[in-house]
């Protein structure tokens, strides 16, 4: 319970700190994706807020996988909340940015979220070429773990 509530409490004191930043400060922007991430399903609102300030932080110290990471945290938030087409723009931009930086991992998780939102929406075929890109891009890697997602999502199109 203790490890908890420093937790909570680091994330608190993360949220309220307003610069200047450093580049030093990568940890902060990856506490607060983590967290964001990690709350989705839970606290959408503190997601959203997460997301931001780490988005807010990247930006200051040109942290280009944070800037990615914010992006994509923020397209979940908005494809929670039904908002399909802004969540399909935040998509895209940490795409586009974990492209320009050659930021695989990043590219393959925006990929795995396009291709998901292109499944809700009914266009299969683009939406299972992204998921044949993701598993190309995760196989390379060798991130096996994280290969099952994208498989998976196949699955429900067939």
């Amino acid at each position: 319970m203790y490890g908890l509530l420093a937790q909570e409490n680091k994330i608190e004191k993360f949220l309220n700190q307003n610069g200047p930043f450093s580049e030093s400060d990568t940890i902060i922007v990856k506490e607060l994706n983590k967290e964001a991430y990690h709350t989705y399903d839970i606290d959408l609102e503190k997601t959203r807020l997460l997301a931001l300030k780490a988005f807010q932080i990247s930006k200051e110290i040109n942290y280009q996988k944070g800037i990615s990471e914010s992006c994509r945290i923020i397209g979940i938030y908005h494809h929670k909340k039904a908002n399909y087409d802004t969540a399909m723009y935040y998509y895209q931009k940490a795409n586009q940015i974990a492209e320009e930086h050659n930021l695989k991992r990043e590219v393959a998780s925006s990929l795995n979220n396009i291709a998901l939102l292109l499944y809700f929406k009914g266009n299969y075929p683009l939406a299972l070429e992204k998921y044949f890109r993701c598993i190309e891009i995760r196989e390379e890697l060798g991130d096996t773990l994280k290969l099952a997602t994208p498989i998976n999502n196949i699955a429900l199109i067939y």
